[in-house]
C-alpha cells in the first residue's frame, strides 16, 4: 500500500490487546467521541503476503472521515481493528508456505486451501470476544461489524 495515498494518510491512536492468543490491534480507541453511545467497530483484513501493519491509513483514513462527519458529534462512534492472518506477521511459523509453486511451495494448494477454509474462524471468534470491550471501559455496546478486505491487485 505504500504509495497509494498522494499525502501522508492521517494518525489516530492504535493500541494492541492479546485476545484468545492473537495479536489485535485496535484503532482510533482514544479518537472516540466522549458522548459516543454506540460504535461500530470496522475490521480490516489485510492481503495475501501482507501484514495487518498495510492496513493502519486504511483505518486512520476512515477514522479521520468519521470523525469530521457531523453525524459523529452525535452518539456514534466508530473504531477498526486488525490482527495478522494465520501464517503471516506475527502469526508466520512457515515463510515458504506462503509462496508458490514457482516460489518451490510444494505444498500450495494444501497451504492455499487451508487458509482460504479457516480464516474465518479468528474473526468470528474475535468478534465474539470483543462484542463489549473497546469502549474505553464504559460497557458501551459495539453494535455493527464490517469487514474489510483488501485487494491491492484488482
Amino acid at each position: 500500500m505504500k504509495g497509494t495515498y498522494p499525502n501522508s494518510p492521517p494518525t489516530v491512536s492504535k493500541k494492541t490487546f492479546t485476545i484468545s492468543g492473537i495479536l489485535t490491534t485496535v484503532h482510533g480507541l482514544e479518537d472516540l467521541p466522549a458522548e459516543a453511545t454506540n460504535v461500530t467497530c470496522l475490521w480490516l483484513l489485510h492481503p495475501r503476503l501482507q501484514t495487518q501493519t498495510c492496513m493502519e491509513p486504511v483505518a486512520a483514513s476512515a477514522i479521520t472521515d468519521w470523525n469530521h462527519q457531523p453525524k459523529a458529534a452525535e452518539s456514534a462512534g466508530l473504531i477498526a481493528a486488525s490482527f495478522d492472518q494465520r501464517n503471516h506477521g506475527s502469526r508466520e511459523v512457515n515463510k515458504l508456505a506462503n509462496e508458490t509453486w514457482r516460489s518451490g511451495n510444494e505444498s500450495h494448494a494444501q497451504d492455499m486451501l487451508g487458509i482460504y477454509r479457516s480464516s474465518g474462524a479468528p474473526v468470528f471468534l474475535l468478534i465474539l470476544l470483543t462484542a463489549r470491550r473497546w469502549d474505553r471501559n464504559r460497557c458501551v455496546p459495539i453494535d455493527d461489524l464490517y469487514f474489510v478486505l483488501h485487494f491491492p491487485y484488482i
